[in-house]
């Protein structure tokens, strides 16, 4: 059995050795040509002038989606309890603030923005 198992480790070793040993070579390569310039005519015969493309038009990012509080009531604090548990309290802004912290170290998945939103959504629906 050590035999084996010398002879199976040997193999294996020797695969290893064998594939960091092989270098890659470079393969070399040639120059592309940059594309001829597509030629218009003009109806009155004027001189040959080279086609280009209009720049495209800069898009303004897209906005940001607005977050809406019940959604993030909904999709992610009903991911540990029902809704009507937290619809059931009443408290001012700072109040809802501190149960949110609480929720968050707790393990609930909120950034910076979205609790700012859940509080706010909180405060002015559940007084």
């Amino acid at each position: 059995m050590k035999r084996y198992t010398f002879i199976v480790l040997t193999i294996l070793l020797l695969t290893v050795l064998s594939a960091c040993g092989k270098a890659e070579t470079a393969v070399p390569t040639l120059p592309v040509e940059a594309p001829a310039q597509e030629l218009t005519t003009a109806p009155t015969e004027q001189p040959l002038q080279p086609v280009t493309e209009a720049p495209a038009p800069q898009q303004p990012p897209p906005a940001s989606p607005t977050i809406d509080g019940r959604e993030l009531l909904e999709s992610r604090c009903a991911v540990c309890h029902s809704i009507d548990r937290v619809t059931s309290k009443t408290g001012t802004a700072e109040e809802w603030g501190d149960i949110v912290s609480n929720m968050i170290a707790r393990g609930a998945k909120l950034t910076d923005e979205e609790k700012a939103i859940l509080v706010q959504y909180l405060a002015e629906n559940f007084k």
